[in-house]
């Protein structure tokens, strides 16, 4: 079996490892309304696929939706039923 590093963990759900990816995009659902970062940090189990936000993402979300930090832009998001 492959040794981990330091920046390696084994996943909660699944005995997994999960590792850093930097994603492009992610949506973050808040009960006051969702907020989309760029270029985020995330923990990703590389078996079931299961994301890992550290708390200082997960800070930053609430200060957007909150407005204790000013987002970059907004973008219009199409709702509709299925």
């Amino acid at each position: 079996m492959k040794s981990m590093n330091e920046s390696e963990y084994r996943c909660e759900w699944c005995e997994g490892t999960v590792r850093e990816k930097i994603l492009a995009r992610e949506v973050f659902r808040h009960t006051r309304g969702f907020v989309i970062l760029e270029n985020v940090p995330v923990g990703c189990c590389d078996k079931c696929g299961r994301k890992y936000y550290g708390a200082k993402i997960l800070h930053r979300v609430e200060d957007i939706v909150l407005k204790r930090e000013k987002a970059d832009h907004t973008e219009q998001v199409l709702v509709a039923h299925a």
